[in-house]
Formats: C-alpha cells, structure tokens, sequence
C-alpha cells in the first residue's frame, strides 16, 4: 500500500547563518496532526565538495529549539562506520530518518506543532587518511528540503501542504551561505523551524 506524503518542505536557517532565497512557507493542515508520521526525508544538494563515502554522520529531528546533540529525538538515523556512501559534489542526495526507539511521545505532528522543532546534524566521524591519504573531509551543504511521509490510516482526508505547486520548499544556502560541514573543525549544524512550520533563527 502506497504511502500518504505531505512535503511540509521546511525552510531552513543555519543556526549561526543568515541566508537568502526564502520561498513563502508550507503550513500542514490541522487533520495532519492526528496521523502517525512513518519517516522524515531529508533531501540535500551538495556544493563543490561532496561527503567522502568513509564519512558518517548522525541527523535527529527533535521538537523545541534547543542546542546540540538531544537525548530524546523524534526521529533519527546514525550511519557513522556504516555509511560506505559518498555524495558525490553538486549531487541530490535523500537522507530517510526513522521513528527513535527510544522516544516517549507519539509519532505525530503534534509535538512540533506545538513548539515548532529543529533538525540536528551530528559532527560528521571521517578518520584522518581515510580516503587517499586526505587528512579531511569537507561537506558543502548549498540546500535542504524536508519532507513527511505518513502511515496510511482508514477513513479520513488527506493532509496537503499550503504553499508552492507541488508542496515543497527548498532552504537555499548557495554562496557565502553554504552549510559547510568538516571534520577537522568537528562543528555541527542546528536548522529551526517554528510551530507553524516557518523558519527562523535563533
């Protein structure tokens, strides 16, 4: 059975980056909040520098607008030592993120609904002269679409997105707001978005 999609496509800022680009923002209808989310999709287009396939990395959704690494997301997926992927540079890339088991809530929209939440990007794991003898990886990051997929449920409407013609939005970070992730300076990455889904800053 196909799954119901909603592409609430956030827009998303860069926690210490300004940016431009911003497209009018998708709000989820209120019957949305009451269906169980299956995965969140994030899907990201890469710069000049793409991620080398022995780099990992750790992505959370978490509710609120907190900092760093959280004990309790929503939803997860960590790949450090297992990836074996690379993002080859100015490719399209889907990251999928799965309910975390160890989190205590339901797996709707109404957590973030109710205060909004972020996306966390964990500092990438690459090992010094793991690829060719290159001491480190550079990841250019240039933007970001996010989007929900839900389980089929019996009876009700389905959830649309309000906002572009087929329900996305894309956070552009070209130029000098390029999201760019290392491994020698081991920083990470915080992309907010509000309980109506629209970004801001922090």
């Amino acid at each position: 059975m196909a799954r119901r999609v909603v592409s609430v496509a956030l827009m998303l800022m860069v926690a210490w980056r300004g940016g431009s680009g911003n497209q009018p923002a998708n709000l989820v209808t209120a019957d949305s909040c009451s269906l169980e989310v299956d995965s969140v999709v994030l899907r990201f287009t890469q710069g000049n520098d793409g991620k080398e396939r022995e780099t990992g990395f750790r992505m959370d959704i978490d509710a609120g607008a907190g900092t760093g690494v959280s004990e309790d997301p929503l939803f997860t997926v960590y790949t450090c030592g297992t990836e074996d992927q690379p993002f080859d540079a100015h490719s399209t890339e889907n990251v999928v993120l799965k309910p975390a088991p160890c989190y205590k809530g339901k797996y709707d929209l109404r957590a973030l609904e109710r205060s909004g939440g972020r996306i966390h990007i964990w500092p990438i794991c690459y090992a010094p002269n793991s690829a060719g003898g290159v001491r480190y990886d550079q990841w250019d990051i240039t933007s970001v679409v996010m989007t929900i997929y839900f389980r089929p449920s019996a009876g009700g409407s389905s959830p649309k997105p309000i906002g572009g013609p087929d329900g996305s939005l894309v956070w552009n970070m070209e130029g000098t707001n390029m999201l760019v992730l290392s491994s020698q300076l081991g920083n990470e990455a915080d992309l907010y978005f509000d309980a109506k889904f629209n970004a801001e800053g922090k």
